[in-house]
């Protein structure tokens, strides 16, 4: 589903005028399309029907009034609240007037006292105050405006214990006072359990701040989308992996699945190979072979019998000698990818054989994932750009990406999309941008985001299962961007698998391990249902 920024939306919303639409046409088809939504949700949930809708000055106004028309018609009790002055000559407004519907204006004396008694008696408040051009600080009075409905929808989640199935807020295109493209709050903003987002979802819903307001999603076309082809940046659906995700013949075999290399572990960071080969295995790799060396393997091999391992030479401390060398490699058989980084240190010995591997790497048809410290260490090297032999999958969390950047943290949290595509772009490579919403962008351009934020994927080791299922897929697929992408995705799938079987505090990555296959199976029969986009 495609993404928009402001600007865009904008330039689409002028296409479509030149194409015989209008203004009024459309915010004509997003009034009768919000009224639909809003009575299924009321049949679904077989909720009262006292509606407020708080409606502003500007077009977002006109959708709720339009809405608002729409249900009092049909039987609905609906009150309207002018919470921002609007146009003396507002015939959507005047309609509303003519057909009784009680209308209370800002500028009405009794205006706050009278939202706060409707506030606490109603069913569903619709949203329709500020639209996507809220770019400043919210003032009184919709200060105060925003504070009572967030007082009011505090008051109704404590009542439920915060487990409220039905929605309370609705807003329409995207909750008042937050910024459509990046998800920043200036002030205040409305904190909606649904969003009923209009044409296209807003880029700025999917950040870490806009999730916390936005509650699930569900986008209305209202006529747009064919004017939305051209766009770079979308979020991605069940159906889109659902459809993409491998398959296998009756009669394949292991080797038709996928073969990968591993070079990943040490001393300190064990378990890394451990997560991140057994992820590759578990997502569906014929063959996993891990590079390490024998101190390394005679753990490992206690833990994990299923990959095939290659060894190479270790100094007294069992980590990589520094005679390690290409040499040691290019006996290998030729693998499909080639996994580099989960846990390898950054000591010298590493740094030499990463460079060692890349150069390995120019010399047989392999694509690279780079993970964790490889990343690290490159972040170190001069021109490390210029190492490949063709666009390798890196898949940075935030402080990763900025030591690649040379930047802050801060900075590549203020604009992650941003700052994605860009890298991808100059680096040549595809970004895997690890956090809230990971994002997928490729060396076009192209960004696409997976549509979850989990605390439960907040545990060390969960990189590494990351990385071994992108490594597999990338193994069965000719495509790195779908592959980065497909694994992302499951990988978040997993996430939400394990949240509800353990619990979002307490299970560690290698929990995650024994349910890929699960959520493989759930994407493919149909049966997961997403947490936040709502098909409508």
């Amino acid at each position: 589903m495609k993404l928009v920024c402001n600007s865009q939306m904008q330039e689409i919303e002028n296409l479509s005028f030149e194409n015989n639409s209008s203004s009024a046409l459309l915010m004509d088809n997003a009034g009768k399309s919000i009224a639909e939504v809003v009575k299924n949700i009321i049949e679904t949930h077989n909720i009262n029907t006292k509606i407020l809708i708080l409606v502003g000055p500007g077009n977002n106004g006109g959708d709720g009034l339009i809405a608002g028309t729409i249900l009092f018609t049909e039987g609905y009790d609906i009150s309207i609240y002018v919470c921002s002055p609007r146009n003396n000559q507002d015939n959507l407004l005047s309609k509303c007037i003519e057909k009784n519907i009680p209308v209370t204006s800002i500028e009405s004396s009794n205006f706050m006292s009278k939202l706060i008694s409707d506030l606490s008696n109603c069913d569903l408040i619709l949203d329709a105050i500020l639209g996507i051009n809220a770019n400043r600080p919210i003032v009184d009075p919709l200060t105060k405006v925003f504070e009572l409905i967030e007082c009011e929808h505090t008051n109704r989640l404590s009542k439920y214990d915060s487990n409220m199935s039905q929605p309370f807020v609705i807003s329409i295109d995207i909750p008042s006072g937050m910024n459509s493209d990046n998800g920043a709050v200036y002030s205040h903003a409305v904190r909606a359990d649904l969003t009923i987002t209009l044409g296209f979802p807003k880029i700025g819903m999917f950040t870490e701040n806009g999730l916390s307001h936005t509650g699930k999603i569900i986008n209305l076309p209202i006529g747009l989308s064919k004017y939305g082809e051209h766009l770079s940046t979308e979020v991605i659906e069940t159906e889109w992996i659902r459809s993409e995700l491998p398959t296998r013949e009756i009669n394949s075999h292991k080797g038709d699945s996928g073969k990968v290399l591993v070079w990943a572990g040490s001393r300190k960071y064990i378990g890394a190979a451990y997560l991140s080969c057994m992820a590759a295995m578990r997502t569906g790799s014929g063959y996993v072979t891990l590079i390490t060396t024998p101190k390394l393997q005679e753990i490992l091999a206690s833990k994990m019998t299923e990959p095939i391992y290659h060894l190479i030479p270790e100094n007294l401390d069992g980590n990589l000698s520094y005679n390690a060398s290409y040499s040691n490699v290019t006996s290998l058989k030729s693998n499909d990818v080639t996994l580099l980084g989960p846990g390898i240190d950054q000591n010298t010995e590493s740094r030499r054989f990463l460079m060692n591997m890349l150069e390995y790497s120019k010399t047989v048809e392999t694509q690279l994932v780079i993970d964790a410290d490889g990343l690290n260490i490159l972040s170190q090297t001069e021109n490390w750009q210029s190492s490949f032999h063709k666009p390798a999958i890196l898949t940075p969390h935030p402080g990763e990406m900025a030591r690649l950047m040379k930047t802050s943290i801060e900075t590549v949290q203020s604009n992650r999309i941003y700052h994605a595509r860009t890298a991808a772009v100059d680096w040549g490579h595809y970004i895997v941008l690890k956090g809230a919403c990971t994002i997928i962008a490729d060396p076009k351009g192209n960004c696409r985001i997976i549509p979850f934020a989990n605390p439960v994927l907040a545990s060390s080791g969960t990189g590494d299962v990351l990385a071994g299922m992108i490594a597999s897929f990338a193994a069965n697929m000719n495509s790195p961007f779908n592959a980065a992408t497909i694994g992302a995705y499951i990988h978040a799938v997993v996430g939400e698998i394990m949240s509800e079987r353990i619990g979002k505090i307490g299970s560690l990555a290698g929990d995650m391990l024994p349910l890929i296959p699960s959520a493989i199976m759930k994407l493919s029969n149909k049966e997961f249902i997403h947490p936040i986009i709502i098909d409508k």
